[in-house]
């Protein structure tokens, strides 16, 4: 295969990994992310199988794929071991295990947590979105006694095995780890 058929292949694995991401941050809160957080595992590996199994031949590729995708992979308890593993199981073996607990959706932002800050920052965002695109779109509203404290909780979901971040904020910085992986692999073998 010519290397602009690998680099055309490679840089289509990385928009379906895109695009699974983007899927994941407009389905989140709803059943439908755990779906895309399944798709996204699956992108994200296939993306890494399809440079190795299309550029092995290359000089010089054996070692890089090694320090920079397979050791870090068998690092036991890295993210990266961890999504390789979600997405073996899930693919043969085992449905997705997410943990969803319920949390507040805090306002105004800055509790201080990164993290929720900006998963209440997506979910702000994503109701914004849905009122571009249903002009009529409106929160559902709750009746309140005047001075009374309305809290909305929503779930937010995590991997098991990770619980100091919640799972699309372990698939955006996974994505662009592959991301900068891709860049750092077109420029040195596919020019």
């Amino acid at each position: 295969m010519s290397k602009a058929a690998t680099r055309a292949s490679v840089q289509d694995k990385l928009e379906k990994t895109r695009y699974f991401l983007s899927r994941m941050q407009e389905t989140e809160g709803r059943e439908g992310f755990r779906y895309n957080v399944s798709a996204f595992v699956s992108a994200a590996k296939s993306l890494t199988e399809i440079m190795q199994k299309k550029s092995q031949h290359l000089p010089g590729f054996r070692d890089w794929h090694r320090a920079n995708i397979s050791d870090p992979v068998h690092v036991q308890g890295s993210d990266w071991h961890i999504l390789t593993e979600t997405r073996r199981l899930t693919n043969h073996t085992d449905a997705l295990r997410l943990d969803a607990p319920m949390e507040e959706v805090s306002i105004p932002f800055g509790t201080g947590d990164p993290g929720r800050d900006e998963w209440n920052r997506r979910i702000r965002f994503e109701e914004y979105r849905q009122r571009e695109r249903n002009p009529f779109y409106r929160r559902p509203s709750r009746i309140v006694m005047p001075g009374q404290q309305v809290k909305e909780y929503r779930p937010r979901w995590f991997f098991p095995e990770i619980q100091n971040r919640d799972a699309f904020t372990v698939c955006r910085e996974h994505y662009e780890r592959l991301s900068k992986l891709v860049e750092e692999f077109v420029s040195t073998f596919l020019r």
